[in-house]
């Protein structure tokens, strides 16, 4: 019974009517301090609230769940949280002087890719699921393939937190050859979390290994690899894949959890996070203590060190993330570390009771309290996320056009912080010699540099297209859901943190090469016999 309601958790309908009217009522809220036109804003709500409804629906692709869940917190919820909480963007936005015209064409531009998107999953939900290989007899390798991904999983990880091979913001202190790089840096941000899911779960197939357990070893995995890249990001999006597989598609797996269980999973998984944060802040303190900055220091203002503070680093080769300018002394590290928590200490200050104090006063001071702790909860959950400052900077960019598009394809991360987008947004991020501090686009507002809405509109087809086709391939290929999961999130993750697109196409190749390599993992490791493929669907 508990197996069957977790399976339809996300399916369920009162759940999806509760979703869809609290987007509605957000979407309301906004236009209360809407400047421009309120029927884009109400379309863009009614329109947001169908995707969350597709995707709280979706038992067809992890990558369109994931990909569809990224842009909806990046546009939607980033954009009626501004004017409901009046909050800043952490990212700058260029020329974007928030008039009307402006925010009638970026809320054009949003539509325009929400309703893209919305046809696209349409379509997708009407295809068959391809069908999911049982292995229930592995052959013995299996159990030693699995040691050996973990001690594989352990020693790059360790070599990448000593040499920052792929380091948020960091340059690489080991040179490798491109080649050797590629493979590597694939493997310490994807790879080691794509194999121990496929190789676990064919042990769970073969009752030789539990569940619970390969929770514990995907979320392990998921908290050392956000330490060892320096990315608070990272554990979420690695532990984001075996619960959304549990969520939806419990029925489809060969064992359930009970209750307990899952008490047990979600504690580990909240002390891992509590840790891999505290850990990954106290290795940026140090390491930005070392920053070496190229000609003279920039003035930091208290804005961009709550900004450098809250948003994820870049490393520019794999477009991993954004961050904003990191100060160049020890004692302006500490301040941009202290600064998202200044403003509930603040608030936590004031609202010591005083004998004096009148009441009106104190009704305040409460609400102060609740806004300031909405306000680092958005920045927490929401402003981390590409997506609207993009569409902001680029529709209020005077130059662009196809030439700038077709440019923008062929740019090199080398760029740094020359790169097209940074000097749209007008970036204001110093250089270093060691480090490097990028704000990222996204898909959206890099299709918009070609100035065309059906470009826009075809762009967002075609990716999504072959982020489907990719994912169904690794289905036929290797059948294994938690497979399918892995390469979903990835692939999502990636595509919405598109800076340099040269670069995630380099990762889609990389990530179909993984596929068929895994596909020889199955002929090799797991030998089904003859007739063993199942009938259980698969998304």
């Amino acid at each position: 019974m508990i197996q069957a309601v977790q399976g339809h958790l996300l399916g369920n309908r009162y759940l999806q009517a509760t979703a869809m009217m609290v987007v509605a009522i957000a979407t309301v809220a906004a236009a209360l301090n809407y400047p421009a036109s309120l029927l884009p804003l109400l379309l863009n709500g009614a329109l947001a609230a169908l995707l969350v409804r597709s995707v709280l629906n979706n038992r067809t692709s992890f990558f369109s769940f994931f990909l569809l869940a990224f842009l909806i917190l990046g546009c939607w919820a980033k954009l009626v949280l501004h004017f409901i909480l009046d909050t800043q963007f952490i990212e700058p936005i260029g020329a974007f002087d928030d008039s009307p015209q402006l925010w009638d064409a970026a809320l054009m531009a949003l539509n325009i890719t929400f309703a893209t998107l919305l046809v696209c999953q349409t379509i997708a939900s009407r295809l068959r699921p391809p069908v999911a290989i049982s292995v229930d007899k592995p052959r013995a390798l299996l159990v030693p393939a699995l040691w050996l991904a973990l001690a594989l999983t352990g020693l790059l990880l360790a070599l990448n937190f000593k040499y920052a091979i792929l380091k948020v913001g960091t340059e690489p202190a080991l040179k490798l050859p491109s080649v050797v790089y590629v493979l590597v840096s694939f493997m310490i941000a994807w790879g080691n979390l794509i194999l121990l899911a496929t190789l676990g779960y064919w042990l769970v197939q073969a009752r030789r290994m539990k569940l619970e357990v390969l929770f514990y070893i995907l979320i392990l995995e998921g908290a050392i690899t956000a330490v060892s890249m320096g990315s608070r990001a990272q554990m979420i999006l690695h532990v984001a894949a075996p619960f959304v597989v549990y969520l939806t598609h419990s029925r489809e797996l060969v064992t359930a959890l009970r209750v307990v269980q899952w008490v047990r999973i979600l504690a580990v998984t909240a002390a891992l996070f509590v840790a891999s944060l505290l850990l990954v802040s106290a290795d940026r303190l140090h390491s930005f203590a070392q920053a070496r900055p190229v000609g003279a220091p920039v003035a930091v203002s208290s804005q961009l060190l709550a900004s450098a503070a809250n948003q994820t680093s870049a490393q520019p080769n794999l477009a991993l993330g954004g961050m904003t300018l990191v100060p160049a002394d020890a004692a302006q590290a500490v301040t941009a570390m202290l600064a998202p928590a200044m403003p509930l200490l603040r608030i936590a200050a004031q609202a010591v009771p005083l004998p004096v104090m009148p009441p009106e006063e104190t009704a305040q001071i409460k609400r102060e309290r609740w806004k300031g702790m909405l306000m680092e909860l958005s920045k927490l959950v929401v402003d981390r996320w590409v997506g609207l400052e993009g569409v902001l900077a680029v529709v209020s960019h005077e130059d662009t056009g196809w030439p700038l598009f077709v440019r923008s394809l062929a740019e090199r991360p080398e760029s740094g912080t020359q790169a097209i987008y940074q000097r749209m947004s007008d970036a204001q991020y110093q250089t270093f010699e060691n480090f490097t501090f990028m704000t990222i686009p996204g898909p959206i507002a890099i299709l918009l540099y070609s100035g065309n809405l059906a470009l826009l509109a075809g762009g967002l087809a075609l990716l999504f297209l072959v982020g489907t086709l990719a994912e169904r391939l690794a289905s036929q290929l290797v059948g294994n859901i938690f497979t399918q999961a892995t390469i979903g999130v990835a692939l999502a993750y990636l595509v919405v943190q598109t800076n340099f697109p040269r670069v995630q196409f380099f990762f889609l190749i990389e990530l179909l090469g993984f596929i068929a390599g895994l596909y020889l993992a199955r002929i090799l490791v797991t030998a089904p016999r003859p007739g063993q493929a199942s009938l259980i669907p698969t998304p």
